[in-house]
């Protein structure tokens, strides 16, 4: 078991625990449209597991995950340099969960850059001891099932083994303003894509003092009913020495075949993406942080964290800084829960053969879905020149030696419909102005995807 666990410090000084950047404008961004969707796991069926080739728009979020963006935001979190926080200066050097002002000032922080953002960020409040502390929760709603949902969390709060120095230093560069980084640089990256699951940011607090932020969260969403499909849990991922290894931490047993569908998709992301970092799935060992609150209300999640046997010597100390961290690491390992995150929430992708030059040769179009049969999707598609077809892939008889007299350009739009909802797939193809003929196509080809 990893050393990230609830301390002697916390059981001995807390009361028991209760029982169980940058905006991508979406009007400009290319998107080849989504990977992934899988039937709800809750109900214990195995989800299937997203394509393993590779998608240019898993590559080109992932490439959006930048290490200045990760480093910006731990060095504004562990009190690196002064920031502006309510249009006041402030230097966070620390974030323990009972630090005024330190640590409401930490959570209006993490307000103020999903708003930048672009998602409206709330505070989700709970009880610890006797104040009132938030989990700061943004949400990207979903276009297809919104009430399907994917969470990517991690915990906001730091503290040290030394009391009153927690009070006014405790800076947690690595644990955890790393992850705290990943996910606000995560909902920089994917807000700009109109995915069919609403995707979920949430920073908890009192996660030092023994996860009362998640669990009360968990608890909450769990009495309200909501479909949360899978949560991801990054907490310490920016420090090694070396050994470019990565744990996942799953349950064992039945249980924890439904986390370890989660666990693949990461794991071959790093294989398909050739991240540089080498996974391992670790069964039955808790490494106790926020997924555990999850796991208790019966939902499947996974912890993200660095090497274990790799552990970081700063852990819980003033020396927690942004300077003893693995900033290509951890760029990394945010790349890959970033593109995880996108898989999970994703569905179709648009599709095309490329570079087609022959006169004679016809265009293919076609429309990968990975829906299960609970979700009955359909497709239509309208050529834009009086010709409308049926089906997910279609061949149509016109080919590249074709003259054509429309405009300059010339629109196609699939159509995809589920449940009585349709979201309308325009792209308008190139056309030389002088010879009247279609370009070749690039592998890059830009969709914009609105539901109409």
């Amino acid at each position: 078991m990893n050393r990230k666990d609830i301390s002697a410090d916390k059981r001995l000084t807390q009361p028991a625990r209760r029982p169980r950047v940058r905006r991508v404008t979406p009007v400009l961004l290319p998107v080849l449209l989504w990977i992934l969707t899988w039937h709800s796991v809750l109900g214990g069926a195995a989800a299937p597991l997203p394509p393993t080739s590779f998608t240019p728009a898993v590559s080109e979020v992932m490439q959006d995950i930048l290490s200045t963006t990760l480093t910006g935001y731990v060095g504004d979190l562990s009190g690196e340099w002064p920031i502006q926080v309510a249009g006041e200066t402030v230097t966070l050097v620390t974030r323990y969960s009972f630090a005024e002002p330190y640590i409401s000032l930490a959570e209006l922080y993490a307000i103020e850059r999903f708003t930048d953002l672009g998602l409206p960020a709330t505070c989700c409040s709970y009880t610890l001891e006797s104040t009132t502390r938030c989990n700061i929760v943004a949400e990207q709603p979903g276009v297809l099932a919104p009430d399907r949902i994917v969470i990517m969390g991690a915990h906001l709060d730091a503290i040290t083994t030394s009391e009153p120095e927690r009070f006014y230093h405790a800076p947690g560069a690595d644990d955890n303003a790393s992850g705290t980084a990943a996910v606000l640089a995560a909902a920089g990256a994917l807000s700009g894509y109109d995915l069919p699951f609403t995707v979920r940011y949430v920073l908890f607090t009192g996660e030092e003092q023994g996860l009362y932020g998640s669990q009360a969260y968990a608890e909450k969403i769990a009495l309200a009913g909501e479909d949360t499909l899978a949560m991801l849990n990054l907490d310490m991922i920016g420090y090694n020495t070396g050994t470019r290894k990565i744990d996942v931490h799953i349950r064992a047993g039945t249980e924890g075949e439904r986390d370890r569908t989660i666990a693949d998709v990461f794991s071959r992301t790093l294989t398909t993406y050739n991240v540089g970092l080498t996974p391992a799935i670790i069964a039955g060992s808790e490494g106790l942080s926020d997924h555990i609150s999850f796991w208790e209300q019966g939902y499947p999640a996974v912890l993200v964290i660095e090497d274990g046997e790799d552990f970081n010597p700063n852990w819980h100390t003033t020396s927690d800084l942004l300077s003893a961290l693995d900033v290509d690491y951890m760029t990394k390992a945010a790349q890959a829960a970033v593109a995880t995150v996108m898989q999970l929430a994703g569905v179709v992708d648009f599709v095309h053969k490329p570079a087609l030059i022959s006169v004679a040769r016809p265009v293919t179009l076609w429309a990968v879905s990975h829906l299960p049969d609970t979700f009955p999707v359909t497709y239509s598609w309208d050529l834009g020149n009086g010709i409308r077809l049926d089906g997910p892939i279609i061949t149509p008889t016109f080919g590249f030696g074709q003259l054509l007299t429309a405009e300059a350009s010339w629109q196609v739009t699939m159509t995809v419909s589920y449940e009585g909802e349709s979201l309308h797939i325009s792209k308008r193809l190139p056309v030389d102005s002088r010879s009247r003929r279609l370009r070749n196509w690039s592998l890059h080809l830009p969709v914009i995807v609105r539901m109409m």
